[in-house]
């Protein structure tokens, strides 16, 4: 089983949030910050799950790495983290390809289950 989770998360609590997650299921946790590297990241690592976090404008090039990546041969889940106020963001993640959305308000008490189902 592949253990290495790539995340694209701004946010500094998330991102540590899913970081501590992580190591308690012995996962190596990468973290990116933009398209390229993403895209990179993806085809040299082949991770068992990916998770990002939607911050409305910013994360516009999330989208259209999502579809290519949901286009390619990589097969894992997909995780969107959206703010709850933002609709509009969250069915663009799911066009996306996101698998699952989480909502920022349930992200801290979901992410340990959700690495635990895939990681499996």
């Amino acid at each position: 089983m592949n253990s290495i989770l790539l995340v694209v998360a701004e946010n500094a609590a998330t991102r540590k949030l899913i970081q501590n997650a992580s190591q308690q299921y012995i996962v190596d946790c990468y973290f990116v910050s933009y398209g390229d590297h993403l895209a990179e990241l993806v085809k040299k690592m082949n991770p068992f799950l990916l998770i990002v976090e939607f911050a409305s404008q910013s994360s516009d090039w999330v989208v259209r790495y999502l579809g290519e990546i949901k286009s390619s041969k990589h097969m894992f889940p997909i995780i969107g983290i959206v703010s709850p106020d933002l609709e509009a963001d969250i069915i663009r993640l799911q066009r996306a390809g996101c698998d699952h959305i989480v909502l920022s308000t349930d992200f801290q008490t979901k992410i340990p289950e959700l690495i635990d189902k895939y990681v499996r």
